[in-house]
């Protein structure tokens, strides 16, 4: 009997060791998963907060302020620096509005440098105030030159001069 449970043992140790073995190698395989996750958002982190501050100061005519995201590419805020930020939670629903329209367009510029692209945007002018209207205007004029916008809206008289109209009407 003696024997026969050292055999066990010896087999269960060895087991053990290729468990234990499996599970280092999990490991290193989520932790290096996490890693070149981590490395891609950094890599684009940069040049999109850069694009979508740019785009975000044709609206604003404030070439000061700067756009931030965190590490899930969702904006935080927005100020001259991180420690000087306005949270995006703090922000009224306009500038939130906004905000996510220069995102949309920011990351449509990213993803697709070249090649098609395709914005669809759902009345995003609802909350916005009529001295920053024309400027989203212009700015969705100016972004139709690098791709195709499609306006889907109820309020098509906040969109006036912006485009070619194709009215559809469900009965």
């Amino acid at each position: 009997k003696e024997s026969l449970l050292l055999e066990q043992q010896e087999t269960l140790q060895r087991q053990i060791e290729a468990l234990r073995a499996k599970g280092w190698a999990a490991r290193l395989a989520h932790d290096l998963i996490q890693f070149r996750k981590q490395a891609a958002t950094r890599s684009v982190l940069g040049p999109l907060e850069a694009r979508l501050s740019g785009t975000f100061t044709e609206i604003t005519r404030d070439a000061e302020r700067r756009v931030f995201l965190d590490e899930h590419l969702q904006i935080t805020g927005v100020g001259t620096s991180r420690e000087a930020m306005i949270a995006f939670t703090h922000l009224s629903q306009g500038a939130k509005e906004q905000l996510l329209l220069c995102l949309r367009l920011a990351v449509a510029g990213e993803v697709s440098s070249t090649g098609h692209k395709l914005v669809v945007l759902d009345d995003v002018l609802v909350n916005t105030d009529g001295q920053r209207q024309q400027r989203v205007l212009d700015l969705l004029q100016t972004s139709a030159g690098q791709m195709q916008i499609v306006i889907l809206t109820c309020h098509p008289e906040n969109y006036r001069g912006v485009g070619v109209v194709a009215e559809i009407r469900l009965e």
